[in-house]
C-alpha cells in the first residue's frame, strides 16, 4: 500500500550559513588511517580507523560524539591485540543501533589474514568472530546491511579464492554459509555495498580482465539472492570511486579515472548515474584529482568531494549540482596532502571525515567537520504563477494523485514530473483543453509503469512559456 501526501507548493529553505564548520579533532598522533565512520538513530556520530604504534603493529580505534562532532569520547582499543597489525576497519549500523565493526587480522602475515567482527550493543562489546573463517588470506571487508536487519559482510581472498569476492550473512548473533557469487577470475574487488528501500543491493566494483594495472569500474546488483551480471562504467579506473543511492532507488557513482597515458599519466574526477534503466554519459568535473567520495541527503541534492593538487598544495573541492550545472567550492586548502575521505549525513547535517598530515611531521590526525542540509517547508496552495495554477489532491491520498490545473492560455501543455536531483520520473502532453479547468490522474509510475519510491517529486506543467510547479511527496512500501 502506498501513501500519497501532496504539498502543494515547497521550496527549499536554506540555513542562513550554508557553510562547512571549522574542524574538530578526534585524533592526532603518530599515523591514522582507513577510517570509516555511521551516524545512528540519535544522531550519534561512530567512527573507526587504524592507528599506527609502531611498525608492523597497529591498533583498531573507536570513538563517539553525542553533539554533532564537536566532543569525541576517549579512543577504545576494540581489539586490544598487544603486537600485531590490524588493519581496514569497517562499521555499519544494525537495528537498535546495533553497531558492526569488521577489520583485517594480522596484515604482516597474509598466510594467516582473516577478517574478524565485533559488535557493539551501546554498552559492551562482543568478543571477536573471525569472518572468513578457513579462507586465510582475506582481507578488504565491506558492510551492507538489508532492511530486515541482515548484515553482509564482504571480502577479497588473495589465495584460494584468487578474482573474486566473498561474503556471508550475520543475524541473530550467527554467520550464514560463506557465499562465492562469481566464478571464474573476472572479479576482482568490491568497493561499495549499499540496499536500497526495496532491499536490492546496489555494488560498485573494480574489475580485471588482465594484469593491467588499472582496472575497469563496474556496477552489479543482487535482487532476492540473485547476482546480475555486470555492467562496464569506466574504463582505467582506480580504488578512489563511491557510490551512493537516491529516493527512487538509482545508484550515483563517482570514481577516479586516468585520462592519458602520459608520465605521471593525467586523471580527474567522473560522475555518472542511472536513470530510465541506462547509465547517464560520464562527466569529468575536475583534473589531477584523488579521493572521491559522494554522499546524496535526505533532499536527494549529490554532494561530491575530492582532493585537488594545485601548484601550492592540495585542496578540498565540495561540488554540488543545480539546475544541471555543477559548482564546486573549496572547503580548505593544505600543503600537504588529505586522505581518510568519508561523507555521512542525517536529517540535520553532512559530516565529512578526513585526515591531514602535518608538515614536517609524522603525523595524520583524524579530523571532521559538518555542513548544513537543507529543510524543507511548505507555502499556500493558492500562489498563482503566469496564469497557469495547479492544485493536488487528495493530501494524503492511497495510490493516485489528481493533478488539477487551470489557465486560459493556449499552447501545448507538457506534464513532467522530477525528482530533486532533476531526473524525469514521468512526462506527456495533456489534453488541449481551452475550457480553462482540466485534470489529470498520476498513478504514481514512472513511464514505463514501474510503482516510484518514497520520495520528494516535482510536478510540473509547462503552457507556452508559463511554467508552474508544485511538490509531491510519495510515500511507499514496495
Amino acid at each position: 500500500m502506498s501513501i500519497i501526501i501532496a504539498l502543494f507548493f515547497l521550496i527549499p529553505f536554506v540555513a542562513s550559513s550554508q557553510e562547512w564548520s571549522e574542524p574538530s579533532t578526534i585524533f592526532s598522533g603518530s599515523i591514522n588511517r582507513d577510517a570509516d565512520a555511521v551516524v545512528d538513530s540519535n544522531g550519534h556520530l561512530h567512527v573507526v580507523w587504524a592507528h599506527m604504534v609502531s611498525d608492523n603493529y597497529w591498533k583498531i580505534l573507536y570513538s563517539k560524539s553525542v553533539d554533532k562532532g564537536q566532543t569525541w569520547t576517549e579512543p577504545f582499543d576494540v581489539v586490544r591485540n598487544t603486537s600485531l597489525w590490524m588493519s581496514s576497519p569497517r562499521i555499519a549500523l544494525g537495528k537498535n543501533n546495533m553497531l558492526y565493526v569488521t577489520y583485517d587480522y594480522n596484515t604482516a602475515n597474509s598466510a594467516n589474514m582473516f577478517v574478524h567482527m565485533k559488535t557493539f550493543n551501546g554498552t559492551s562489546w562482543s568478543p571477536s568472530k573471525v569472518v572468513s573463517e578457513g579462507k586465510p588470506a582475506s582481507y578488504y571487508s565491506r558492510l551492507a546491511v538489508d532492511t530486515s536487519g541482515i548484515l553482509y559482510v564482504f571480502w577479497y581472498n588473495s589465495i584460494t579464492d584468487v578474482g573474486t569476492f566473498l561474503y556471508r550473512t550475520f543475524h541473530n548473533d550467527e554467520f550464514g554459509n560463506i557465499v562465492k557469487p562469481y566464478g571464474g577470475s573476472i572479479r576482482h574487488f568490491l568497493q561499495v555495498a549499499k540496499f536500497d528501500k526495496n532491499n536490492r543491493l546496489h555494488c560498485q566494483g573494480l574489475i580485471k580482465f588482465s594484469n593491467l594495472y588499472y582496472s575497469k569500474l563496474a556496477y552489479f546488483s543482487m535482487n532476492n539472492g540473485v547476482w546480475s551480471d555486470y555492467t562496464i562504467i569506466s574504463d582505467s579506473a582506480r580504488t578512489h570511486s563511491d557510490m551512493d543511492i537516491d529516493s527512487l532507488n538509482n545508484p550515483h557513482m563517482v570514481w577516479w579515472k586516468v585520462t592519458s597515458s602520459a608520465a605521471p599519466p593525467a586523471n580527474g574526477t567522473f560522475y555518472s548515474y542511472f536513470n530510465n534503466m541506462v547509465w547517464s554519459t560520464p562527466e569529468c568535473l575536475a583534473e589531477d584529482s584523488e579521493w572521491q567520495i559522494l554522499n546524496i541527503d535526505k533532499n536527494d541534492k549529490i554532494h561530491l568531494i575530492d582532493i585537488e593538487e594545485k601548484d601550492n598544495g592540495f585542496s578540498q573541492v565540495h561540488y554540488t549540482k543545480s539546475n544541471g550545472q555543477w559548482t564546486g567550492d573549496t572547503i580548505f586548502e593544505n600543503p600537504t596532502r588529505f586522505g581518510n575521505n568519508i561523507l555521512i549525513s542525517d536529517d540535520s547535517l553532512m559530516y565529512l571525515f578526513y585526515g591531514v598530515s602535518n608538515t614536517g611531521i609524522n603525523n595524520n590526525s583524524l579530523l571532521v567537520k559538518s555542513y548544513p542540509v537543507s529543510s524543507i517547508s511548505s507555502i499556500s496552495q493558492n500562489s498563482q504563477e503566469n496564469n497557469l495554477s495547479i492544485e493536488l489532491y487528495p493530501n494524503p491520498s492511497f495510490d493516485k494523485v489528481t493533478i488539477k490545473y487551470v489557465t486560459n492560455m493556449l499552447g501545448n501543455r507538457i506534464l513532467s514530473i522530477y525528482n530533486l536531483n532533476g531526473n524525469i520520473a514521468y512526462n506527456t502532453f495533456l489534453e488541449d483543453d481551452y475550457n480553462g479547468l482540466s485534470e489529470f490522474i498520476w498513478n504514481g509510475c514512472t513511464m514505463k509503469g514501474e510503482r516510484l519510491p518514497s520520495g520528494i517529486y516535482l510536478v510540473q506543467i509547462v503552457v507556452g512559456t508559463s511554467v508552474t510547479t508544485r511538490s509531491v511527496i510519495l510515500m511507499s512500501n514496495y
